[in-house]
């Protein structure tokens, strides 16, 4: 299957906001995992899946320069306690109107060790406390434990209502 065709595939099975806030993530940081091309060392890559449910936290608990952070759970092929440290928030980036640029840190804790991913969130906005959608692409940049040396790309949609979050996941991780 062609990149455009995993594309049209992806962007068909969404809502109309998830779409256009999945092609916005397209344009600004590129392709996601599931439309990007696979190389001769994807043998010890694989695919991964779940939901993931977060909610904010007290940022006096985290190291958030602009005092955001968020706590919750993974499950599904990336079990474990998530602790997101956010960045840099950019509003109505350049080419998407509406929208909140949302970058961070994600430490995801595991019984295996820990997965650490720099993740860029574009998030519709809206009304405070309104459900709105959000789409990201997580790269993932180191890892403990069992997850030692792993790197990939993990993209992520779904809706923020107020101070919490739930969607799902997919993507793949490749170990050394």
């Amino acid at each position: 299957m062609t990149s455009v065709a995993r594309t049209r595939k992806l962007v068909s099975s969404m809502s109309r906001s998830q779409s256009l806030i999945g092609w916005a993530l397209i344009v600004l940081v590129g392709a996601p995992p599931a439309m990007a091309p696979t190389t001769a060392g994807a043998a010890s890559c694989q695919a991964v899946a779940g939901k993931f449910a977060v909610h904010r936290i007290d940022p006096s608990g985290c190291s958030s320069p602009v005092g955001l952070c968020y706590a919750g759970e993974s499950h599904g092929s990336i079990q474990g306690q998530n602790l997101l440290t956010v960045t840099n928030v950019t509003l109505e980036p350049p080419d998407a109107p509406g929208m909140l640029l949302l970058i961070g840190n994600n430490v995801i804790t595991t019984r295996f060790g820990t997965v650490h991913s720099r993740d860029f969130i574009l998030q519709a906005q809206g009304a405070p406390g309104e459900p709105v959608d959000f789409a990201e692409v997580d790269t993932i940049v180191e890892g403990t434990g069992g997850y030692a040396g792993i790197t990939g790309r993990v993209t992520s949609t779904g809706t923020s209502a107020g101070d919490a979050a739930e969607g799902t996941y997919f993507g793949h991780i490749c170990r050394p």
